[in-house]
């Protein structure tokens, strides 16, 4: 739809002079609410009222019946099926679930405790070491991310440290921001011991006396100028503690079924919401109203934290595009990339989908078809191997990108050696729990050799992707985004890899 958007239909003027009956008879400054003994004689229409009422109700409801899905008000029906106003009819949620979903929300008795006692094992693998991080995602796996008050990084070391030989957790803090701190409400079942620093001392010395021997161990998220600053301190290096590291991050790597629950409830609830988003959407709606539409949908059912790609058309051919504000044409296709926070956990979903009334093209219909099956390819392949085999994560990747490589070519896209960036521009999938991402990652290269392992989650998005006036296949194609991305969980059964689908897969055009 090239002419003027929807959204911009002009409010009638309204007539000069018109005066109210009523104001002979009383002061204009204060016009009576109700009829007083001030109105004489019953009030009569002007001749120009006649004319001008009629006219404002015929566009009150053409302005109704074209603007209904920008302006009205949320379908929030809970947890019952509705209709929405395209059509399209949304299935409720399972009441149990919900329920189920609300009792994950404390978490289990001593569950930070058993995080803090393992951490203390890895140090301990090779020689004493210290773990040192600062507030980010870490520090939440270890410490809650259920308490009330939030920490954040400053230019002033704010630290969290846990030693080999000692279960507590050492919290560093300027000396005057002790008490907002302390605010943070803190696992009873964790011993906590904490240090402060005036701003005339170093904190680095400071925390050095619990230090000693022991190496450093740092994580992945602290700042150079700190980690330099306690080595200059400590007068060592990072030597021999790559794999103590690794060790750390395989902890939040393996989700327990408490955080797979919460995940599973994050990723179900931001696709009802995409949903019932796509229910209230019509021909012309533009991707801001449609954001807006989605996030309201996202805080009804509890999401936090939620943030959204809405991209219409050609939008969509670039993979993290930001939008125009686009509106909705006949013939485009809708991406909503959406995710939000249950409990702490991420959600990751996308969804490429046409309303009812779309008339999408066959080779943007096939390419949908496409990256369907690239999405199921990896799944295919772990079914496929022997009990024993050790696959990596660069395996999936592989087995997804030359389905897309083939089904384009079909297309009449020309292979690229592999691996064929041509289309499919981005990796598989990436890790995701209390970080939208985290490792492991699907991927070629290094990043990929890592070994497919029972409680890693990730997602799978494949995505084909042909900007508008890119040389690459048919012109038909141009101006094409299409990917579909579900979080899915490993699992071992008789010693060979499976993966648990949180959401999806999609099975066949239409379905969302």
């Amino acid at each position: 739809m090239d002419g003027a958007p929807l959204n911009t239909i002009p409010a009638p003027a309204a007539p000069r002079n018109l005066r109210s009956p009523l104001d002979r008879e009383v002061p204009p400054s204060r016009g009576p609410l109700l009829p007083t003994s001030l109105s004489r004689r019953a009030p009569r229409a002007s001749y120009w009222t006649l004319l001008w009422a009629p006219s404002v109700a015929f566009l009150c409801l053409v302005f109704t019946v074209y603007m209904w899905p920008e302006v009205q008000l949320p379908d929030l029906s809970g947890l019952s099926a509705s209709l929405g106003n395209n059509g399209i009819e949304v299935p409720p949620l399972d009441p149990v679930q919900w329920k189920r979903c609300i009792d994950l929300l404390p978490p289990p008795n001593g569950q930070y405790a058993t995080r803090v006692k393992r951490l203390v094992e890895q140090l301990e693998h090779a020689h004493p070491a210290m773990w040192i991080a600062e507030p980010g995602a870490s520090v939440e796996y270890f410490l809650g991310a259920f308490g009330v008050g939030s920490w954040s990084q400053s230019e002033r070391p704010f630290l969290v440290a846990v030693a080999s030989g000692a279960e507590e957790v050492i919290i560093l803090t300027p000396k005057f921001e002790e008490g907002r701190a302390r605010q943070r409400q803190l696992p009873g079942e964790i011993r906590v011991r904490w240090l402060t620093w005036s701003e005339s001392e170093s904190p680095y010395t400071l925390l050095m006396h619990d230090v000693g021997e022991r190496a450093l161990v740092f994580d992945g998220a602290v700042r150079t100028f700190i980690a330099d600053g306690l080595r200059e301190t400590h007068h060592a290096t990072d030597d021999d503690t790559a794999h103590v590291l690794a060790g750390v991050r395989a902890l939040r790597e393996r989700k327990s079924e408490h955080e797979i629950e919460l995940m599973r409830c994050a990723n179900k609830f931001t696709l009802h919401a995409i949903r019932k988003t796509r229910a209230r959407m019509k021909i012309g709606i533009s991707e801001s109203a449609t954001r807006a539409i989605l996030y309201e949908e996202m805080k009804y059912l509890g999401l936090s934290d939620y943030g959204a790609l809405i991209l219409f058309g050609q939008n969509a051919a670039l993979p993290h595009g930001s939008g125009t504000d686009r509106f909705l044409q006949k013939g485009e296709l809708v991406l909503i990339d959406a995710g939000g926070k249950w409990g702490g956990y991420v959600s990751d979903i996308t969804r490429t989908f046409a309303l009812p009334d779309s008339e999408i093209s066959d080779e943007h219909l096939q390419v949908w078809e496409i990256v369907r099956r690239a999405q199921l390819a990896p799944s295919s392949l772990l079914r496929l191997l022997e009990m024993g085999d050790k696959p990596q994560y660069s395996w999936l990747d592989d087995r997804a990108r030359e389905t897309v490589k083939k089904g384009m070519a079909a297309l009449g896209v020309p292979p690229a050696p592999d691996p064929d960036y041509t289309t499919f521009t981005h990796r598989l999938g990436h890790g995701i729990g209390l970080e939208g991402h985290e490792s492991p990652y699907a991927v070629q290269g290094c990043l990929g050799d890592q070994v497919v392992l029972p409680g890693h989650t990730l997602t799978f998005e494949p995505g084909v992707y042909i900007p508008k006036g890119s040389k690459v296949g048919d012109k038909s194609l141009q101006g094409l985004g299409v990917r579909l991305e579900d979080v899915v969980v490993i699992r071992e059964q008789e010693g060979r890899m499976r993966t648990e689908w949180l959401t999806g897969p999609v099975d066949k055009w239409g379905d969302v």
